[in-house]
């Protein structure tokens, strides 16, 4: 089913008459011209996958989206070019399809004559692209992933499943300074060259806005659509906590958390999600505290038998029993010495994480000899003389030294009233 959502200006703009058919007034009178802004435009579009069609001499322009905010933002961006909007549903499909048209006019029959061969579009190599052109062309065809664990480990893509589709783009960009790599069937950009595409080609388009964000977790919550602050918020927090899940490979506690995305304080999280609970935040948001596979898929340990979460929680539990607490990895490879079919403290650490793990179980975990709540203050003190800031969780990692207490020494401990990242700087910060 299709409906009209908007009609474009019927008022010619050469002589000011109204008329119901623009184009065809236009062939008598004058084809209005068409400025840099507005050529900047078209071009976006046909590389963001418009088509030109049209059977008379005077041809139209076509693109199609399923983002109705981007359509309209089209729509009123080709201005006095802009003929009709309007939105298709199909049975079956959940989301509608908007298209933009614009008039006919003799312009276009020129792009035509540049952009198709033998009745095919032919993506051009030689395009002069201009910010507005590349926003528009990044906005319909463009997207942003990530590769790794850290935010700033993203890329800007393009889709292209055709060698020549893929050259062409590759083109384009390289003619404007920005380094490129063809990538199973999409044209990639790194580093430099996506950090500066993304400077260029912003203020994001409306509608789209997430394709510019770096942050993952705020790049989810806003490819959502949100209908408000409210609703932003929850989706922000969710998506940080599936974001950190996928980023830990232990037990995602609160100290984690913050260490694999930043900015967000994990306090607020569980205010927000969980009424200051943690788990209940997590429950909320429909993430497991412990990795998604761990529960099915048990974690082994090399020439070992297998061992579960069930399984090491059981474990120190009877460790403690016999050798008191805290518990500390030593005492427990030292109990476990007597014992079989348990196991060792070194595939505890890397699947759940020591002291983490014993927390969950009740155990008071022992302390790690030669590092001490004062030894992380002085460091992160030490950072922010010798930086003239705070450093966050990430920069703590890159600042740190081979006798700083490390990130994942911290997450593992229990301290009074240090729940979190953003408590040990109020912390150090009452040291001054």
């Amino acid at each position: 089913m299709t409906t009209l959502l908007e009609t474009g200006t019927r008022l010619c703009p050469v002589c000011g008459e109204q008329k119901d058919r623009l184009s065809r007034h236009w062939s008598y009178c004058e084809w209005p011209e068409i400025g840099d802004a507005m050529h900047d435009l078209l071009g976006g579009i046909l590389l963001g996958g418009g088509t030109i069609q049209g059977n008379g001499d005077a041809k139209h322009l076509l693109v199609l989206t399923t983002n109705e905010e981007l359509a309209r933002w089209l729509f009123d961006e080709l201005d006095w070019l802009a003929h009709s909007l309007r939105r298709e549903t199909f049975d079956g499909e959940r989301n509608p399809q908007y298209r933009v048209r614009t008039h006919a006019h003799d312009t276009l029959r020129r792009y035509r004559d540049r952009w198709y061969a033998d009745g095919e579009k032919r993506l051009r190599d030689d395009v002069d692209l201009s910010a507005d052109s590349a926003r528009v062309w990044y906005a319909l065809a463009g997207g942003i992933e990530w590769t790794g664990d850290y935010d700033s480990q993203f890329r800007v893509i393009f889709s292209a499943e055709a060698d020549d589709r893929a050259a062409a783009i590759q083109s384009v960009l390289d003619r404007h300074g920005y380094d490129s790599e063809r990538l199973d069937r999409r044209v990639v950009m790194y580093g430099d060259a996506a950090r500066d595409w993304l400077d260029w080609t912003a203020p994001p388009a409306p509608g789209v806005e997430y394709k510019w964000q770096t942050d993952k977790p705020v790049y989810t919550a806003l490819r959502t659509d949100p209908d408000d602050e409210t609703e932003y918020k929850t989706e922000l927090y969710t998506a940080a906590l599936s974001v950190a899940r996928e980023r830990t490979d232990s037990i995602l506690t609160p100290g984690r958390f913050e260490a694999r995305v930043d900015g967000l304080d994990a306090g607020d999280v569980a205010d927000w999600l969980g009424g200051g609970s943690w788990d209940d935040a997590l429950s909320t948001a429909g993430v497991p505290k412990i990795p998604y596979d761990t529960a099915s898929k048990p974690v082994t340990e090399r020439d070992a038998p297998e061992y579960s979460y069930d399984d090491a929680t059981e474990a120190v539990q009877q460790a403690a029993g016999a050798m008191g607490e805290p518990l500390t990895a030593a005492a427990y490879d030292e109990w476990r010495e007597t014992e079989t079919g348990v196991p060792s403290s070194v595939t505890i650490q890397q699947n759940f994480g020591w002291s983490a793990l014993l927390l969950d179980a009740g155990v008071q975990p022992g302390r790690v000899v030669g590092h001490s709540l004062d030894s992380l203050t002085n460091a992160v003190l030490r950072m922010h003389r010798d930086h003239g800031e705070w450093p966050t969780s990430a920069e703590y990692r890159e600042w740190s030294t081979s006798t700083d207490p490390s990130l994942q020494w911290f997450y593992e401990q229990e301290f009074d009233d240090i729940d979190s990242w953003s408590d040990l700087i109020e912390h150090a910060k009452a040291q001054l």
